[in-house]
Formats: C-alpha cells, sequence, structure tokens
C-alpha cells in the first residue's frame, strides 16, 4: 500500500458510494405515498440519513485536487476523461432502459426524441459529472484561495452564510411561519439574491471544505461540538420533512437538498469522525483500498442494476420499506461492484468508463 496514501478518505469513499446507493434504493416510490404513512416515514428516514454522501465525495475530490500542485493541462485531462465516460454512459441509459422496458412491455413505444434527450442530459444520477467538472474548472482560480488559511476561512464562512444559512432561513419562515414576518424575510432574500455572488454559492464550498478539513488541526473540543451539530444535522433532516410531510399528507425532500444547513452539518461531522480515526489493521485497510478502485464503476452501474431489479417486480414497497430498502440496498451494493469488478478487468473500459 503507498505510504503517501490518505486512507481514510478511501473508507469515505466507499461509505459515501453505499450511502447514495441506499439513497437511490430509498428515493423509489418516495412521491407515490401518502406523506403521512408510515411507509412514507420509513423511506424518509432512511433517505435522510444517507444525505451526506454527495457532499463527502466532494469534499474528498477537494482534498486531492487542492492538496497538490496541478497545472491546467492535467485538469482537462481529467476533465477529457470524465467527458467520454459521461458521453458512453448517457448513450447506454438512453439505450439500455427504454429497451428492457420494450422487452417487459412490448407495447411500449421508444421514443426516438426521449433517446437523444437522454443522451445529452444523462440519467437523473449523472448530473454529478458536469457539477464535478465545472469544480475542476475553477481549481486555478481556487488555489490562491487555498494558499492563505485566512482567506480560506472568509471563502468559507461566506458561502456558508449566503449559500446555506440564508436559502434555509427563507424555508423554515416559509413553512413554519408566515404574514409579515414571513414577507419581509422573502423580501431580504429577494435582495440577497442580486448580489448574484455565484462564486461563493453552490458545490465549491464542499470542495474547498474537504481542503481545509484535511489540511488543518480541529481541536478535540471543537470536534465534540461537531459531533453533537453532526447529531442535529442527522436528525433535522429527518424530522423537518417529517413533520411538514404528516401535517399535509404531501410527501417532501425539500430538507434534503446538499446545500440545506442540516446536510452539510451531516457531511462535516462524517469526514471528521473518519479523518481523526485510527485505521491500524492493515488487512482491512488493503480490502477498502481495492473496494474504493470499485466506486467509480459502481456509481456509473448502479442505477441500471436498480431499474433492472425493478423491472423484474422487486422494489422497496413489495414487502414493508423497513426491510425491503436494506435487502434491496445489499443487493444493488453487492451487484454493482461486482460489475465494476469486471469492467476494471477489461483493459479499454479501465481507461474510458470507470
Amino acid at each position: 500500500m503507498d505510504c503517501k496514501r490518505i486512507i481514510y478518505l478511501d473508507y469515505l469513499r466507499v461509505l459515501a458510494m453505499l450511502a447514495v446507493m441506499i439513497l437511490h434504493i430509498a428515493c423509489m416510490g418516495f412521491h407515490e405515498l401518502d406523506g403521512s404513512s408510515l411507509e412514507w416515514q420509513i423511506l424518509n428516514f432512511y433517505d435522510g440519513i444517507v444525505r451526506w454522501g454527495v457532499p463527502v465525495f466532494v469534499m474528498i475530490s477537494g482534498t486531492l485536487f487542492l492538496s497538490k500542485d496541478i497545472n491546467k493541462f492535467h485538469i482537462y485531462i481529467y476533465i477529457y476523461k470524465l467527458s467520454i465516460c459521461y458521453i458512453v454512459w448517457s448513450i447506454f441509459y438512453a439505450l439500455a432502459i427504454p429497451f428492457i422496458k420494450y422487452i417487459v412491455n412490448p407495447e411500449y413505444i421508444i421514443s426516438y426524441q426521449k433517446v437523444i434527450a437522454h443522451i445529452i442530459t444523462g440519467a437523473f444520477h449523472m448530473w454529478f459529472i458536469p457539477m464535478i467538472i465545472g469544480l475542476y474548472m475553477i481549481i486555478p482560480l481556487l488555489k490562491p484561495i487555498t494558499k492563505d488559511k485566512d482567506l480560506t476561512e472568509y471563502f468559507l464562512v461566506l458561502s456558508f452564510i449566503f449559500a446555506f444559512i440564508f436559502p434555509q432561513i427563507v424555508h423554515l419562515f416559509e413553512d413554519f411561519s408566515g404574514g409579515l414576518l414571513l414577507l419581509g424575510i422573502q423580501r431580504i432574500n429577494k435582495v440577497i439574491l442580486t448580489m448574484n455572488m455565484h462564486f461563493v454559492l453552490g458545490f465549491s464550498f464542499y470542495f474547498v471544505l474537504g481542503y481545509y478539513l484535511n489540511t488543518y488541526e480541529v481541536r478535540l473540543e471543537m470536534r465534540k461540538k461537531l459531533y453533537l451539530l453532526g447529531i442535529l444535522g442527522f436528525f433535522l433532516t429527518v424530522f423537518l420533512n417529517a413533520i411538514i410531510a404528516w401535517k399535509t399528507g404531501v410527501p417532501t425532500g425539500k430538507y434534503f437538498g446538499n446545500h440545506t444547513v442540516n446536510v452539510a452539518l451531516e457531511a462535516i461531522s462524517i469526514f471528521i469522525v473518519f479523518k481523526y480515526s485510527k485505521f491500524e489493521n492493515y488487512h482491512r485497510n488493503n480490502f477498502i483500498v481495492k473496494i474504493s478502485k470499485y466506486t467509480f464503476g459502481a456509481y456509473w452501474i448502479h442505477i441500471f442494476v436498480r431499474d433492472g431489479i425493478h423491472f423484474i417486480g422487486i422494489n422497496n414497497l413489495l414487502i414493508s420499506p423497513l426491510i425491503a430498502v436494506p435487502l434491496m440496498s445489499c443487493a444493488v451494493i453487492c451487484i454493482s461492484f461486482a460489475c465494476s469488478f469486471l469492467l476494471n478487468k477489461n483493459s479499454f473500459a479501465n481507461k474510458w468508463l470507470v
């Protein structure tokens, strides 16, 4: 094993991939149930406790790319390879899913307009690739910021205030308040939006945050506070959606967003837990490093595996979702990583697809 390897990032990468897969299992049927039903509340729980997966993936990328000197040429080599992956997998999903639907139901009509549209936009989970490409493009702009600790902290504070806190305050007042107070908050938010502070918005917060948390020491007292805030984040992610759905009967994922304060607290606490954990078991570490190698392939294929299982009549509502979600997640995880393992064994696929 490479002695310079940051082993906790491999653990995070594997667990974040598992979290994303569980999320995509739990979201099946999410909007088809009564929001006040027990089944929906179970799906809401599973969905809420794994929402940290995507932010942690971005934090891992920020840690790795902002911690090393990399010129624009090499950045665009990464972008080029990601773009090839995106195009090939977009074509795969645009053709494979309609074909499976046709096999299951010969009366299903394949729309060529939809196929072309899906080739361009990709499957729903592939939004992550254009987003991360955008972050790669601004690495030369972020690097000078991250060289100075005070400037990095200033960037993170601005980002957290304008991308997380203000929007969430508006959502909370919309859901739990009203009258003149809500009107005032909405007007203030409208003024803030006219500031157009796009550079500190979006996923750049997580990208820079990953580098920051990896580079600088977080004192034990602060870590304890962040762990408590992380627990609060997990609770709020589930509770806020649950109480709104319970009151209205309408399913909602309003507080599942990657740019909600509660999800950010989840991601930060998970990242810090693993940074300060001791990974001294060589054999387990070696196993995680090997598994980590197959996460990218599992990311690409897992929605196809999930939908394939769904097409044969197995879904998370076939039995109680309390049991169905873990069972389906295990199946999708095992099959997806097996597929990724096989793809990695092929030299072409290994270079261009995974």
